[in-house]
């Protein structure tokens, strides 16, 4: 399921599965937990979609922008990928 193309940079020290599953772009967490106690962990998950990125993009982040207490895009931009432009820059207010 990996793409030469793209990547997702993660802490050197993190383990990774080599085989997150079906549908998992990335599993990871780190080897230890930090001084918090608190264990951080990312599953990147990968499906299709109905509508068109710019409209999924934009109601999901309204979501987020819903449900979480002083949500913000602090950086976007477009990348190229297969056959067109995937733009990454819709805001959670249009």
């Amino acid at each position: 399921m990996s793409r030469p193309d793209l990547g997702i940079a993660l802490p050197p020290t993190w383990q990774r599965r080599s085989e997150p599953g079906r549908g998992v772009l990335v599993r990871a967490r780190p080897a230890t937990a930090p001084a918090s106690g608190v264990r951080p962990e990312i599953t990147l998950r990968c499906t299709s979609v109905s509508a068109d990125l710019v409209t999924w993009r934009a109601a999901a982040l309204a979501e987020l922008g819903r449900r979480l207490e002083n949500f913000e895009v602090e950086d976007a931009d477009d990348y190229e990928r297969g056959a067109g432009r995937s733009p990454t820059d819709a805001s959670p207010t249009g």
